[in-house]
């Protein structure tokens, strides 16, 4: 838009919009944008809001502008809030994981998620094939494609989102996201067992399959199938 306002800066008296939020969210990129457009004579209005170009009025302006951008940032932030309290108590916020459906409108005390058929069963035969270290992660990706796994648009997985499927703990019915601080038992039903995850996940990591026997039962440290030292990812 700034290039063909400047291009046609003759033609041109005045940019307008429905409000200072419609023209830009970051009050830093407006006044760059409305400061171009002024060099070439072309002034800024809102068909919404009074301010004209006298100090006052582009006083005003400013003002509008860190306005928008505060209640966008406010937004946001109530947003994001929002998601971790959901994840805390074993909601899903994010776009479903291959084998999943959301389910919409689930109380907030069910699930939101559920097994999406056939790609569940796939998803669990591929953790038992990794899992059991008798073919390589090529191999057992090739094998489940032939079987019929595909992404919710209908592709194959490629190497790096299945490597990313078989580190994901939502399978064994956790969330675990570190950024946020949030390790939380799911609501939904897993596709596989705690201790299927432990053995693919020690193999990825290159610890072969010795946690295999660890019993799951442990209520004194519940995440010692997931935890690990700095990344427990890997």
């Amino acid at each position: 838009m700034l290039q063909v306002c400047v291009t046609n800066h003759k033609q041109i008296a005045a940019v307008v919009f429905y409000d200072t939020t419609r023209f830009s969210r970051e009050t830093v990129d407006y006044l760059s944008v409305r400061a171009a457009l002024r060099v070439h004579g072309i002034e800024t209005r809102a068909a919404t809001q009074a301010f004209d170009s006298t100090p006052s009025g582009e006083f005003m302006e400013t003002l509008l502008a860190a306005s928008g951008t505060q209640n966008n940032r406010e937004r946001s932030e109530r947003a994001v809030v929002g998601m971790q309290a959901a994840l805390r108590i074993g909601r899903w916020v994010h776009r479903a994981p291959i084998g999943y459906r959301i389910v919409p409108g689930a109380p907030v005390n069910q699930p939101n998620l559920v097994q999406d058929g056939e790609r569940a069963s796939l998803i669990r035969k591929a953790f038992e094939l990794y899992a059991s270290g008798a073919d390589s992660k090529a191999k057992v990706l090739e094998d489940v494609t032939n079987l019929g796994l595909r992404d919710t648009s209908g592709h194959p997985l490629s190497a790096q989102t299945f490597d990313k499927l078989l580190r994901n703990p939502v399978y064994a019915g956790w969330i675990m996201l570190p950024a946020w601080g949030i390790e939380s038992r799911a609501l939904w039903e897993p596709i596989i067992s705690e201790d299927l995850f432990s053995r693919a996940l020690d193999r990825l990591c290159g610890k072969g399959t010795s946690r295999q026997t660890r019993s799951q039962a442990n209520t004194v440290f519940p995440l010692t199938v997931f935890v690990r030292c700095g990344a427990w990812w890997c």
